[in-house]
């Protein structure tokens, strides 16, 4: 089976338990994003306990999404699909869970700097938000392409083009906010856990696109 069969293997199975999984997995990635940024929207607010209750649901989903990743690899592994395609839905779901990963990464992070009471200014959560937030609109964009797999490639490619486009507006607030972190007066050691916190954020970003890359050179194949 090429990837033009992987396509339409989706098309015909859209109640497989594969597929079904698929777009579970990439809704608990989405929620997880979400929960970030809710977590950053409560601290610009002064919610800390509403923060604290944020971080415990984008663990509980990043753990949901590693679970759903274990089971389809068991399910892909066994099911009906060729080597070959088996290896490329496996690349696809792994660099979804990445995601997922990173953003834990950032949650972390916001959870060391509230644990260790550390002010950070304002201005600097705002900019942290606008990555946050678009980070959100990214990975949806991206589980929109997967829930058009199989069924509209003109969406696919759209949606893809779509997290493209977000992930390179990202990467210009990554630069500016890492500017607004050493021009800003603060703890040293906030610096040193902010820096990673933005890092989970741009990485997280770097795997939308590489699972929207990936979804790119599977409809282009099937065509």
């Amino acid at each position: 089976m090429n990837e033009k069969a992987l396509i339409s293997w989706f098309a015909k199975r859209r109640e497989s338990i594969i597929v079904k999984k698929t777009k579970e997995h990439m809704l608990k990635v989405v929620d997880t994003t979400v929960e970030l940024d809710n977590a950053i929207a409560s601290m610009i607010k002064g919610r800390k306990n509403e923060v604290k209750d944020c971080i415990k649901r984008l663990m509980a989903n990043e753990k949901a999404a590693d679970n759903i990743e274990v089971m389809l690899f068991k399910e892909i592994t066994r099911g009906d699909l060729p080597p070959k395609d088996r290896e490329d839905l496996m690349h696809l779901v792994r660099r979804m869970d990445y995601i997922a990963d990173w953003i834990k990464v950032s949650g972390k992070n916001l959870e060391v700097l509230m644990d260790a009471k550390i002010e950070v200014p304002l201005e600097i959560w705002k900019m942290y938000r606008k990555m946050s937030k678009k980070a959100v609109n990214c990975a949806r964009a991206l589980k929109n392409g997967i829930d058009n797999m199989g069924k509209d490639d003109d969406e696919v490619l759209r949606y893809r083009e779509k997290v493209e486009r977000l992930e390179h507006e990202i990467d210009d607030l990554y630069f500016a906010t890492k500017k607004g972190l050493i021009t800003s007066f603060m703890d040293p050691r906030a610096m040193i856990v902010l820096a990673d916190f933005l890092e989970g954020i741009e990485e997280a970003v770097d795997y939308c696109k590489a699972a929207a890359d990936m979804l790119y050179i599977l409809v282009l194949a099937g065509r």
